[in-house]
C-alpha cells in the first residue's frame, strides 16, 4: 500500500514551493490594492516618503464593487435563483423531477444557506485574487441524547491561499485534473479534540485519530502567510497568535484528495505530520464520487491552473496613476507651503518657518540674508489631462464607465448618445466578467448542490412545502416529492439578465414583443422556437424557454388551444345530442311497452269472454244429455219409481243448474276483479314509469344549467371513458324499469292464467266437473 502520508508532504511542499514563487507576490499586490494600499517594497513606504505624499487612488476597489454592485442586480433581482431543466421534457416524471428540484434549490438557499453573502463574496475573490474556491457539503450534526441539530446543504468559501494543486493541471478543470488537491483547515484545538472524541455511526469508532496535546500542537503554523496578513490589511493575524489557552489555540488541519494507481483517495492529516483518518475511496466518502471543489475565475487565461484577479490586470495603469498623482498634489503642497533657504549659524527661528502659522512670527538677524523663499511653479494642465487619460485607459481596460470617463473624452462629452455608447462598452465586458464566474463556479456549485440534495434530503416538511410550490398535484397528479424524483436527472442553469433595471425591463419588453410578432407572423416553415431563442438571448437572457408554459412551437400550442376549444364544444353538443336521444328512445320503449300491455291486457280480456261462452256451451251440452237421460229413462220405466227417481234426478239437475248459475257469477265476479287488479297494477307501472323518466328529463336538465351557469371546463371535457358509463348507467337503469314492469305483467298474467273449476254431483253418485282456463 502507497505510504499517503508521504505523498501528501511531497504534495504539501512542492504545492507550496511553486505558490510562493508565481502566485504569492500577485496575490498580495492584489489584495493590497483592494485595500487601497501600496505594494510591499513600494518607495511609498520607505522611510524617505514618510512626509511626501503616499496616496493610493481607488480605483481598483472602485471597479471591484462596480462589479459586485452589477452582480448583486444580476442575481438577486429575480425570485428564483437556479432553474432546472428536465433531461427527458418528453418524460411526465422527469418534467415532474426538475420542478422539484428547482423548487427544493431555491428554498435551501433563501432559507438556509447564506446565497447573498456567498456569492457576492465569490464575485469579489474571482476579482481580487483572480479564482474562487469553495466546499460544498452536507452537514449532518447530533447531540449527546442523539437528537438532530443540523440537517442542511453547506457551501463554504475557501481563501485560494490555503489550496494547494499541482501546477500542471489542466486550466479548464484544475481540481479533477490535479492528481492530489490539499485544503489547509484552521481549527481550534477544542475542536480537533471534539472531533477526537465523536463516534461515527456507522463504524462505531472515533471519527479521528487520537493524540495527544504535545502532537497536536507540532500542527500549529510557524510561517507568516504574507498573503493572509495581505487580506488582513496589516492587522495582526488571529491564526498565528497564540491566546496562551491551549484549548483555542489553532492548529493546520488538512483534507487531501490523492489520486494515483488505486485511484483517488481521501484521507484527513493533522499538519503534514500524523494521518487524522483512515484513506478511503472518494466514492465511499462522497456519494456522487467526484472532488467536492470547485475553482472559478473572472478572467479566463489558457493553459494557466491559477488566473490573474484584476488588480494585476490594471497593475501599471493603477501605479503610474498613484505616481502622477502623488506628484500633482506633492506640487500643490509645495505652492502652498514654500520652501525657505536659511543660511548656517544664523540666528533664525527655523521652527517657526516650519510650522509656517498664518499670521505667525519668524524671529531672524538679517531678513534679506538669513533668508531666502524657493519658488515653485503651479501645477501646469498637463498633469490633469494625463491623469484623465490614465483613468479613461484604465476603465476601458477594467470594464468601468464613469463620469470621468465622460468628461475625458470629448467626443462624447456633450451627448447622452455617446455617453449611451461609452456605458454599453463597460457594461458588456461587466456581464463578460459576471458571466465567465456563473459558468466557472456558480452553476457547478448549484449542480453539486443538487447531487447532495438528491442523495441526502429527508426533511419532509421542506419537501411538503416544495411540492405545494411546485404544483405537483394539480400538473401530474403526484401529492409529494420522492427519492426517486429527486434522483432524476436534471439541468440546473442559472439564467440572469444584465444591466440597468430601467434598461433590462427595456430590453425584456422589447424581446417579448419581437417573440409574440414571431409567434403571430411566421411563416409555417419557420423554427419559432429557435427565433425566440435568439430574440431572448439578444436581450441579455439564455434561452427565454422559462417565459413560456410548453416546450413546443407557440404557434402549435396556440393552434391546439383553440383545437381543443372547437373539440370540447363538439363534444358538448354531441352529449347532449345523445342524451337527448337517449331520452326521447327511453319514452318511446316505455309508450311502446304499455300499449303492449294494454294490447295484451284486452287480448286477455277477450279470451276470458270466450273461456267463459265455451263454459257455457258445455253446460248447455250437459243439460242436453241430462235431458237425453231423462227421455230414456222415462220410456224405460213408466212406473212410479221411475217417475219419482225422474222427479228427484229432475230436482237435482235443477239444483246443480242452480249451483252451475252460481258458480258462473262467482267466476265472472273473481274475472272482473282479477282484471280491475291487473288494471290498476298496470297504470300504478305506468305512473311510477313516467316519474322516473319525468326525474331522468329533470336531473339531465339541471346538470345542463349548472354547466351553463359555472361554465366549468372540467364538465365540458369529459372523457369518452366518463361518457361510456354515463351511458351504461342510463342503459342498466332503463333495462331495470323494463325488467321490473315485464315481471309484474308476468304475475298479472299467471294469476289471469290459474285455472276455474265447476263440481256437478248427480244422484247416482257420479262427480263431474267442469273446468274453465284462460290461456295468453
Amino acid at each position: 500500500m502507497a505510504d499517503y502520508l508521504k505523498l501528501a508532504q511531497d504534495a504539501f511542499e512542492a504545492s507550496t514551493t511553486f505558490i510562493d514563487a508565481n502566485w504569492r507576490r500577485d496575490w498580495d499586490y492584489s489584495l493590497r490594492a483592494f485595500n487601497n494600499e501600496h505594494a510591499a517594497g513600494s518607495k511609498y513606504l520607505s522611510e524617505e516618503y514618510k512626509a511626501r505624499s503616499r496616496l493610493f487612488p481607488p480605483h481598483t476597489r472602485t471597479t471591484i464593487r462596480k462589479n459586485e454592485a452589477a452582480a448583486m442586480q444580476a442575481a438577486f433581482s429575480n425570485r428564483e435563483m437556479v432553474q432546472c431543466e428536465p433531461a427527458n421534457p418528453n418524460d411526465v416524471m422527469s418534467v415532474a423531477s426538475a420542478e422539484a428540484m428547482k423548487e427544493v434549490l431555491n428554498y435551501r438557499l433563501t432559507k438556509t444557506i447564506p446565497t447573498f453573502q456567498l456569492y457576492l463574496g465569490g464575485v469579489q475573490d474571482a476579482q481580487t485574487v483572480g479564482a474562487v474556491c469553495s466546499y460544498q457539503y452536507w452537514e449532518y450534526e447530533k447531540n449527546k441524547d442523539g437528537k438532530k441539530i443540523k440537517d442542511q446543504p453547506c457551501i463554504e468559501l475557501r481563501p485560494i491561499e490555503n489550496i494547494r494543486i499541482d501546477g500542471s493541471a489542466a486550466w479548464y478543470d484544475p481540481v479533477n485534473t490535479s492528481p492530489y488537491l490539499c485544503d489547509i483547515i484552521p481549527m481550534y484545538v477544542c475542536d480537533v479534540q471534539a472531533m477526537m472524541e465523536n463516534v461515527d455511526d456507522k463504524t462505531g469508532d472515533p471519527k479521528w485519530k487520537k493524540y495527544s496535546e504535545e502532537v497536536i500542537a507540532k500542527a500549529r503554523p510557524d510561517l507568516m502567510d504574507t498573503t493572509r496578513r495581505a487580506r488582513l490589511g496589516g492587522k495582526q493575524d488571529p491564526q498565528e497568535e497564540s491566546t496562551g489557552i491551549k484549548a483555542f489555540d489553532i492548529v493546520w488541519v488538512m483534507r487531501w484528495f490523492i489520486r494515483n494507481a488505486d485511484g483517488d483517495k481521501t484521507f484527513y492529516t493533522l499538519g503534514t505530520e500524523e494521518l487524522l483518518t483512515d484513506v478511503k475511496p472518494v466514492e465511499e466518502v462522497y456519494f456522487h464520487g467526484k472532488r467536492p471543489y470547485v475553482i472559478g475565475y473572472s478572467i479566463l487565461e489558457t493553459h494557466k491552473a491559477l488566473k490573474n484577479g484584476l488588480p494585476m490586470l490594471t497593475k501599471p495603469l493603477q501605479q503610474e496613476s498613484a505616481e502622477i498623482t502623488n506628484q500633482r498634489i506633492d506640487n500643490v503642497k509645495f505652492v502652498l507651503n514654500k520652501r525657505w533657504i536659511v543660511a548656517r549659524g544664523r540666528q533664525v527661528d527655523v521652527q517657526s518657518l516650519v510650522r509656517n502659522v498664518p499670521g505667525g512670527v519668524t524671529l531672524t538677524t538679517d531678513p534679506n540674508t538669513d533668508i531666502k523663499e524657493s519658488n515653485w511653479p503651479d501645477v501646469t494642465s498637463s498633469a490633469f489631462v494625463e491623469q484623465d487619460r490614465l483613468k479613461a485607459s484604465f476603465d476601458e481596460l477594467a470594464g468601468n464607465f464613469s463620469p470621468s470617463t465622460k468628461v475625458a473624452n470629448n467626443a462624447i462629452n456633450d451627448t447622452l448618445g455617446g455617453s449611451r455608447i461609452a456605458a454599453a462598452g463597460a457594461g458588456l465586458i461587466t456581464e463578460y466578467m459576471i458571466r465567465t464566474i456563473n459558468e466557472t463556479w456558480w452553476e457547478p456549485v448549484l449542480r453539486q448542490l443538487a447531487l447532495l440534495e438528491s442523495y441526502y434530503e429527508t426533511d419532509e416538511i421542506i419537501l411538503g412545502v416544495c411540492a405545494n410550490k411546485a404544483k405537483l398535484f394539480p400538473k401530474f397528479g403526484i401529492s409529494k416529492i420522492t427519492d426517486m424524483m429527486l434522483m432524476n436527472e436534471v439541468t440546473v442553469n442559472v439564467d440572469m439578465a444584465m444591466g440597468e433595471p430601467s434598461a433590462r425591463m427595456q430590453k425584456f419588453l422589447m424581446a417579448t414583443n419581437a417573440a409574440i410578432q414571431i409567434i403571430n407572423t411566421a411563416p409555417p416553415s419557420a423554427n419559432v422556437g429557435e427565433m425566440i431563442k435568439e430574440v431572448y438571448s439578444n436581450a441579455g437572457y439564455r434561452d427565454g424557454e422559462r417565459f413560456f408554459n410548453e416546450q413546443q412551437d407557440p404557434r402549435l400550442a396556440k393552434a391546439m388551444q383553440a383545437v381543443q376549444q372547437m373539440h370540447a364544444q363538439l363534444q358538448g353538443k354531441q352529449m347532449e345530442m345523445q342524451q337527448e336521444a337517449q331520452l326521447a328512445q327511453l319514452e318511446i320503449q316505455s309508450n311502446e311497452k304499455i300499449k303492449g300491455a294494454e294490447i295484451q291486457v284486452n287480448a286477455q280480456r277477450i279470451q276470458g269472454d270466450f273461456q267463459i261462452r265455451q263454459s257455457e256451451l258445455a253446460l248447455e251440452s250437459q243439460k242436453l244429455e241430462l235431458e237425453k237421460v231423462r227421455l230414456q229413462m222415462e220410456a224405460e220405466s213408466a212406473s212410479r219409481d221411475g217417475q219419482i227417481k225422474i222427479a228427484e234426478m229432475q230436482s237435482k239437475i235443477e239444483q246443480a243448474q242452480q249451483k252451475i248459475a252460481a258458480e258462473r257469477m262467482k267466476i265472472e265476479a273473481q274475472i272482473q276483479a282479477d282484471r280491475q287488479m291487473a288494471v290498476n297494477e298496470l297504470e300504478k307501472m305506468v305512473a311510477l314509469h313516467q316519474t322516473k323518466v319525468q326525474g331522468m328529463l329533470e336531473m339531465h336538465s339541471f346538470k345542463q344549467e349548472m354547466k351553463d351557469k359555472a361554465k366549468m371546463e372540467k364538465m365540458a371535457e369529459l372523457d369518452e371513458e366518463t361518457e361510456k358509463e354515463n351511458e351504461e348507467s342510463k342503459a342498466q337503469e332503463s333495462n331495470n324499469m323494463n325488467a321490473m314492469m315485464v315481471e309484474t305483467l308476468a304475475q298479472i298474467i299467471e294469476k289471469l292464467n290459474a285455472p276455474k273449476k265447476i263440481d256437478i254431483n248427480y244422484t247416482n253418485g257420479i262427480v263431474d266437473g267442469a273446468n274453465i282456463t284462460t290461456q295468453v
